[in-house]
């Protein structure tokens, strides 16, 4: 899909391609196809490590999977983003979690089989409408915000610290780096905190827990 608009895409855009190791050798036969000029605005890796912050803090645009370590990036940072769910996700959680961004206006989502004039037709308007990528990336923003610095309570670390994040779906993430580090939809399963994105799961109605308790209750669970 990506190597049929790509001629396309990178006539508009610079791309960094992260497309798995098993895609790499036939996304760079793709672009020794393109011309020259073309072909220095694409680069293709297999896997993007520890610089993946970096990245995504620099793009305009994001195409991705709509898994909860990622939405929880694109929150924070506040980009527009182009959600294409992973449909063996467990629980379907990628699509419910796309369908929620779409609806609060915080991404696009590209629900059920994806074709590469569905991928075109969501990137045009984001490429070439700088407000309307602004919009988006401000709606994507919101869900993003930390509480307000210096409010101290259940679960709080002390002033400007917030160590609990909200995942769209519902249930809560733990954040220890600078970006967030989200507890995934089984360990919330496992430590019964709200969420939505799995049926049948039991929310916490309880205070909120610690990140510490939570942790040790995901562990405890999957013993």
């Amino acid at each position: 899909m990506v190597a049929e608009v790509l001629p396309w895409l990178l006539e508009r855009a610079n791309v960094l391609h992260q497309c798995g190791a098993g895609a790499v050798q036939r996304m760079r036969e793709a672009a020794g196809r393109l011309s020259a000029g073309l072909a220095a605005r694409y680069l293709v890796t297999g896997f993007i490590g520890a610089e993946l912050p970096d990245v995504l803090a620099l793009a305009d645009v994001v195409v991705s999977r709509s898994g909860a370590g990622t939405i929880a990036e694109l929150t924070a940072l506040g980009k527009a983003a182009v959600l294409i769910p992973l449909p063996t996700s467990a629980g379907d959680e990628q699509r419910h979690n796309a369908r929620h961004l779409a609806a609060c206006g915080a991404a696009v989502a590209l629900d059920g089989e994806v074709t590469s004039g569905a991928l075109k037709a969501a990137l045009e308007p984001l490429l070439a409408d700088p407000g309307r990528r602004a919009a988006l990336a401000a709606g994507a923003r919101a869900p993003g915000r930390r509480r307000t610095a210096g409010r101290r309570g259940p679960g709080r670390r002390g002033p400007g610290r917030a160590p609990w994040r909200r995942h769209p779906g519902g249930h809560r993430l733990l954040n220890r780096r600078r970006l967030p580090h989200p507890v995934s939809c089984a360990q919330a399963a496992k430590a019964r905190t709200s969420c939505p994105c799995i049926p049948g799961v039991q929310a916490h109605r309880g205070r909120e827990r610690s990140p510490g308790e939570l942790r040790r209750l995901a562990r405890t669970r999957s013993a």
